[in-house]
């Protein structure tokens, strides 16, 4: 009994050290929708990554993979707890291409005509929009915020392939019917992202617990 009870202490104690939980959601926005334009190279043209990265902050990575003229000026984002729009914080790290404006609204954004409607809108400078291998990273903290929030997909999508967790509005795309560069809209749909990827801490956590109870198991078989 005393044993038992001496690994419930040291459980405890592993537990209060290690981070809680956190995860990574990965957006790789490499489906098109709306307007007839076939972009140039291979999506995704835009990834964007949400870590937990501490107790209520998230960080928000950006990464372009465009080719000659393509650019991208409007990126659209979901929250599911609306509740915590009005007091996010954005801070972006000095030297970036930071977005001119960032709008957030429960339901304000709508990604052209079928594009669905969403919560968050940064917007970039028509003169210094994203483009080519543009690496953008964004700090956002609000009380009680989680990446798992951004796990959410728009309202109101009008036709597959959506809805979207996140969209933008690539300019210079590529060329449309009659041969002219006209821009079109990527998004993110469901089946993109793969499933959250635990951090380390949750890692060394899970390890632990398994390796407590292949202990006390090989113990219970040897009596």
């Amino acid at each position: 009994m005393k044993s038992i009870l001496t690994r419930i202490v040291l459980a405890t104690a592993l537990l209060s050290i290690l981070p809680v939980a956190a995860f990574a959601y990965t957006y790789n926005l490499g489906t098109t929708f709306s307007n007839l334009v076939t972009p140039y190279g291979t999506g995704p043209w835009l990834t964007i990554n949400i870590t937990d990265a501490g107790a209520d902050t998230v960080t928000l990575d950006i990464q372009g993979n465009m080719i000659d003229s393509q650019k991208i000026k409007d990126i659209y984002l979901n929250i599911s707890n609306t509740s915590l729009l009005s007091i996010q914080s954005f801070t972006y790290a000095p030297g970036q291409n930071a977005a001119q404006n960032i709008s957030l609204s429960s339901n304000a954004y709508k990604a052209d005509g079928v594009g669905g409607y969403f919560d968050i809108l940064m917007q970039w400078n028509p003169s210094n929009p994203i483009d080519g291998n543009d690496h953008i990273v964004y700090s956002i903290t609000a009380a009680g915020l989680t990446a798992a929030m951004f796990n959410d997909t728009c309202v109101g999508y009008g036709t597959p392939p959506g809805p979207l967790y996140a969209a933008a509005h690539l300019q210079d795309a590529g060329l449309d019917p009659d041969g002219k560069l006209d821009s079109t809209w990527i998004g993110a749909v469901p089946d993109n992202p793969p499933p959250p990827v635990p951090e380390p801490g949750t890692l060394v956590l899970l390890g632990a617990g398994l390796l407590g109870l292949a202990t006390y198991g090989r113990k219970r078989i040897s009596r």
